[in-house]
């Protein structure tokens, strides 16, 4: 008889254990970061928090539109780097060193169409290795390539 009531109470444990660990993580799963005071939250008037009819509140997407015919995109003044902008057209190529990325180095060159017209960007980026000294190295071979395919576009 002894042995046939421990069989049933060692069959319960894991059951209790399982309800247990449930009424815990519902417990757990009502708490927030804004629960606000305990002590206002007991009581005969207790601060109940708003109630919300879905899990996820739903999202408002704003509707893309295109740009019209004669627009252009007007950038904010803070945001303008036109100086940047005509230091590399002066300079004939751009290059970023660290900026999007630590450790990751770029630099590139304009394809130019027959009348002379931005048709493509030509770059090569490369980790630290891809130092000053080599970027140097790897301009002339890639303005000759952008010539190339400057060339083999107008045709």
């Amino acid at each position: 008889m002894m042995h046939t009531l421990k069989i049933a109470r060692s069959a319960r444990l894991p059951r209790l254990a399982v309800l247990l660990v449930a009424v815990a993580g519902l417990g757990l799963a009502g708490c927030d970061d804004h629960a606000g005071d305990p002590k206002m939250q007991i009581g005969a008037n207790p601060v109940l928090p708003q109630v919300q009819q879905y899990l996820m509140p739903p999202m408002r997407v704003a509707k893309v539109v295109g740009w019209g015919k004669d627009e252009t995109p007007k950038v904010a003044q803070g945001l303008r780097r036109e100086r940047e902008v005509e230091a590399v057209r002066a300079r004939g190529y751009g290059e970023a060193s660290g900026e999007r990325e630590v450790g990751l180095h770029a630099i590139a060159v304009p394809v130019l169409d027959g009348r002379g017209e931005l048709a493509a960007i030509l770059g090569l980026q490369g980790p630290d290795r891809f130092d000053a000294e080599a970027r140097s190295r790897a301009l002339d071979p890639l303005r000759e390539r952008a010539a190339r395919l400057g060339a083999a576009l107008s045709t």
